[in-house]
């Protein structure tokens, strides 16, 4: 990705290129850290190399690199999942103390290959309801993750909001709004019916239609073109209708007086005991050894640590 030794040779890398190939990707910035001045974007930005050591390749190096690199200048090549294409960055390292790594951020080890795909666009609010309270927006925000995960699955969400409810807990998100171009953090509270049904109080939608705007027009037209090559064309006015039934974008209706029993995982009340939100996770990282930096229960690395 843009230095000698990488496996990726072009600043634009074609989002099919991107299977297999992983990085850290910003969870949090760290007040006055490096990453933060420099301009470094939660969930959007992944750092797939530091100077010449290659995230996917040598990860277990990196922590001791940047011990070596305290107070120096270090060059990283971040890649960028709504722009799909890659930057160099150049930072200083800092001191690490009990507050703050080496680089300032909490990072992610993941996937490059649909890093932005799953997420939820807010369509409509609920007066005084709990979407409402917290500030989410119509049209313009998107649920994304949860300040430990970004969501691989468009299962997760509703998961979260019905254990949430179940348990009364308030459930953190992480939301990227395209009014500001920036990620904020929201802690929202779900309503419960007498029936039992949880309640955001707003309605969701997801689908290629409600994907998180790219800023890259022309990638995105590419990639519309080959999903739309992939479909069959159905043959009889029959299979015509069934098919724009299964492929149309699919709307999730969650307000205070209108639901969608399709929403929630209907699984029986009695699970959701025993399950931690922390760990409602729908990453599988591959096999790896760790370094020696601390890792969180949700798979989040953060440079706290003195190697």
């Amino acid at each position: 990705m843009g230095i000698e030794s990488s496996k990726f040779t072009e600043s634009e890398v074609d989002s099919d290129e991107l299977e297999g190939h992983y990085g850290y990707r910003i969870m949090k910035l760290l007040e006055n850290g490096s990453g933060m001045r420099a301009g470094l974007r939660v969930y959007e930005d992944f750092i797939v190399a530091v100077d010449d050591l290659i995230v996917e390749e040598e990860e277990e190096r990196i922590p001791e690199y940047l011990k070596e690199k305290t107070g120096q200048q270090v060059k990283l090549v971040v890649w960028n999942c709504l722009d799909e294409e890659e930057r160099e960055v150049v930072l200083v390292v800092n001191k690490p103390t009990k507050d703050m790594g080496y680089l300032g951020v909490i990072v992610r080890y993941e996937s490059l290959f649909q890093a932005a795909e799953y997420s939820w666009h807010v369509i409509s609010v609920v007066p005084n309801s709990p979407a409402d309270e917290v500030g989410l927006m119509p049209q313009s925000d998107y649920i994304v993750g949860t300040p430990s995960v970004a969501f691989r699955s468009y299962d997760t969400l509703p998961q979260l909001v019905y254990d949430a409810a179940h348990l009364q807990n308030p459930l953190d998100l992480m939301v990227w709004s395209k009014a500001t171009g920036k990620v904020r953090l929201i802690s929202v509270e779900p309503e419960i019916t007498e029936e039992g049904t949880p309640l955001l109080g707003c309605e969701l939608a997801k689908g290629l239609l409600h994907q998180l705007p790219r800023r890259n027009t022309s990638k995105t037209l590419t990639r519309y073109i080959k999903q739309a090559e992939t479909t069959e064309t159905p043959n009889t006015l029959d299979s015509e209708e069934s098919n724009e039934s299964s492929t149309k974008d699919t709307t999730y209706s969650n307000s205070i007086d209108t639901t969608n029993e399709e929403f929630y995982d209907t699984r029986s009340p009695s699970s959701f005991e025993a399950r931690n939100l922390e760990q409602v996770s729908d990453i599988v990282e591959p096999s790896r050894q760790s370094f020696d930096s601390q890792r969180t229960k949700s798979g989040s690395t953060t440079f706290n640590k003195n190697t």
